[in-house]
């Protein structure tokens, strides 16, 4: 495992260094980024979870690292524009707990933004934020995310998702099982109204009512 977690460090390093700006590739850098989350905050206490299973002690705020499939801090914030700033909360009380994490624009069209409640142990699907505040169940790959957090003052979170691994790896063969790869959509929308605002074909008549 943690050869595995070399190499796909490794990879996205040499992705980004080599400049591969292509959409297909910043779709798979994104992923890669999606396998992990490491930041670091302000709180107290301590939290583990296992997919929506979760126990802690916690009232923690993240500032910055790595979380959505992108790096993100708190400084990043634009006040001059009504977007979904990066932020991330936890509050857990052994049993009863609510947890809020939000990347901005790209983590928005990327549906990895969501708000979950656990009244009991589990955390419940409540709602998965969407753009103009339409709201639905939680992204899928809440539910395969192992994560754990420490806090004394500063803290410290990590993770690891096997199912944005296994996104990760099929998206090489241009299979989407998360719906998160958005620069390959907006190609394949921009051909769409290409062809549908095509001229006619040379020798083609139009008709006019």
């Amino acid at each position: 495992m943690k050869l595995l977690l070399q190499i796909l460090a490794l990879f996205c390093i040499a992705l980004f260094a080599q400049g591969c700006a292509t959409p297909y590739m910043i779709d798979r850098g994104r992923d890669v980024a999606d396998v992990f989350t490491a930041t670091v905050g302000i709180g107290a206490g301590a939290k583990a979870r296992i997919g929506p299973l979760q126990l802690g002690l916690l009232g923690c705020a993240d500032v910055a690292g790595i979380r959505l499939g992108q790096w993100y801090y708190v400084d990043s914030i634009d006040q001059h524009e009504n977007h979904l700033y990066p932020f991330a909360a936890d509050g857990a009380l052994l049993i009863v707990g609510a947890e809020a994490s939000s990347g901005g624009q790209l983590a928005l069209k990327r549906n990895k933004t969501y708000f979950a409640v656990q009244p009991f142990l589990i955390t419940m699907p409540c709602s998965q934020i969407k753009p103009k505040r339409k709201y639905s169940v939680h992204p899928v790959e809440y539910f395969t995310q192992f994560e754990m957090v420490l806090a004394v003052g500063p803290s410290l979170r990590l993770g690891f998702n096997p199912g944005e691994l296994l996104d990760f790896i099929l998206g090489w063969g241009k299979v989407d099982i998360y719906d998160d790869d958005v620069e390959i959509k907006k190609i394949e929308s921009n051909h769409g109204l290409e062809s549908t605002s095509a001229p006619p074909a040379a020798g083609t008549l139009e008709t006019h009512p």
